[in-house]
């Protein structure tokens, strides 16, 4: 039993942990998306301003003879232009330093003769780009994509262990509940969908997961029924706090522990109706029946082989 314990507090706080990190991550990523979104929609207004103030000074200072002059105080710092020859002109390329706007001026000696001007958002995300997305690059990803990747082939090979044998088919029932949490988890948190209403109702992955975590608690609760576990409902106290600081627990990690909670409600539910149903259906020789009066062949054969272990006949005088 305590290992049992100590296995379930390392895969629920493994998996709890990993995906309240990797929503976190999320939730960070988007946060800095939206952003750089506002801050791109404004530099994008600030640059059609900008715009028409060039073309503007250019139509001031085309005629006049200190053109390429004026134009380099005014937009370049005061630092010359790099003009390169194309047919008997120069021609020089210049880029607005903040919202990347691209002018184009052709000169005759000091003249402008010619000038044109390209902006728009894809030259202001070119000077302003947008952030990276860890959430699609990091590690925590790579981990999540590997449980995706592998945890359907390894469900079904706990799913082969945990029906038609009986000496492992509790441990197999046990794994089986775990890989269905992680693979659920990984779905959950995936950077592609909030973890809103709308988020988790158009993830289509979450669907096989809920169904795969409704089988292995069914799956699970067959096999502790054979072993004799009878469930039934404590209200003491140290149920009554440890209870109340789970959920406290969970409420803490946001939205992700809220719909982990939502999860262990209905499972743990699904659990314990599924046991009494069993239980009903099961006669009482396959429930692990050792009261006074049972004959020996209503006692299952793992107890009867105990039983021989450690209580061996003498031989008859």
């Amino acid at each position: 039993m305590k290992r049992r314990i100590l296995f379930w507090t390392l895969v629920l706080s493994t998996i709890l942990g990993f995906g309240w990190y990797k929503a976190t991550e999320n939730e960070e990523d988007l946060r800095r998306l939206a952003a750089w979104q506002s801050r791109h929609v404004q530099l994008v207004a600030e640059a059609q301003v900008e715009n028409r103030h060039i073309e503007d000074f250019l139509g001031d200072i085309a005629s006049q003879s200190d053109a390429k002059q004026r134009f380099e105080k005014e937009f370049n710092h005061g630092e010359p232009l790099r003009p390169r020859r194309e047919d008997g002109y120069e021609v020089a390329t210049w880029r607005h330093p903040r919202y990347g706007t691209q002018v184009e001026l052709t000169f005759a000696g000091n003249n402008i003769i010619a000038s044109g001007i390209q902006s728009g958002s894809v030259y202001v995300e070119e000077f302003n780009p947008q952030p990276p997305r860890l959430s699609l690059t990091g590690r925590l990803e790579a981990i999540r994509q590997t449980v995706i990747h592998y945890g359907g082939w390894l469900w079904m090979v706990a799913l082969a262990v945990a029906l038609p044998t009986r000496r492992l088919g509790l441990f197999g029932a046990e794994v089986l509940l775990a890989i269905s949490l992680a693979f659920g988890t990984a779905n959950l948190v995936s950077p592609y969908f909030s973890l809103t209403l709308s988020g988790v109702l158009s993830n289509d992955s979450l669907f096989l997961s809920v169904g795969m975590v409704a089988f292995s608690v069914i799956c699970l609760a067959f096999r502790l029924t054979q072993r004799g576990y009878q469930p039934r409902l404590q209200f003491g106290l140290r149920n009554i706090l440890g209870t109340t600081a789970a959920v406290g627990g969970l409420f803490a990690l946001g939205a992700f522990g809220l719909v982990a909670l939502c999860v262990f409600a209905v499972g743990g539910v699904i659990f314990f109706v599924s046991c009494w149903s069993i239980a009903s259906c099961m006669p009482t020789h396959r429930r692990g029946s050792s009261r006074a009066g049972d004959s020996p062949a209503m006692v299952p054969r793992h107890q009867l082989n105990r039983l021989r272990r450690t209580h061996p006949r003498r031989p008859m005088r």
